[in-house]
């Protein structure tokens, strides 16, 4: 089932892996984040890493992202990553994109196949059938807050 568009869906994490399901619907309230910078959604992406959140496991697998245990291409950063990625391109196309110029270039190719994995690693697929409805049991209901109050003899 999909929902209907226009609805607004705000994903709540402090992991920036969320970033790649941004669109003009989806945001993600980063609860990591500053607040009055906690609202990310594809344009502060691309204000900020300078690639568009299609790119964001290309992104990593090429940079790293240290909270996956993806180490990246040994010299290249976010900055070289967002030029490489420069354009919209994804990692199948760095090869005959002309961008893999220089010492820069030659790690990424040296490396490819290891980068081609990681991203792997980082994208979350979204062609997967979750059910939309409830299965199974219901959990029992929460004790309203009085009764923790009152159970833990803070009142």
């Amino acid at each position: 089932m999909r929902l209907a568009p226009g609805r607004e869906r705000l994903i709540m994490s402090g992991d920036r892996d969320f970033y790649q399901l941004l669109d003009h619907d989806v945001r993600v309230l980063n609860t990591a984040m500053h607040p009055g910078k906690r609202h990310i959604g594809p344009p502060e992406v691309i204000e900020r890493y300078g690639v568009t959140p299609g790119q964001w496991p290309c992104f990593r697998a090429l940079c790293g992202d240290p909270s996956d245990n993806i180490p990246g291409v040994r010299g290249i950063g976010s900055i070289t990553a967002a030029r490489l990625l420069a354009g919209g391109l994804a990692l199948e196309d760095l090869p005959g994109s002309g961008h893999l110029a220089g010492a820069a270039g030659q790690r990424v190719r040296d490396a490819f196949g290891q980068v081609v994995a990681w991203r792997e690693t980082i994208r979350v697929r979204t062609d997967v059938a979750v059910p939309y409805r409830p299965c199974g049991t219901a959990s029992p209901p929460l004790p309203t807050p009085a009764e923790i109050v009152e159970k833990l003899g803070l009142w």
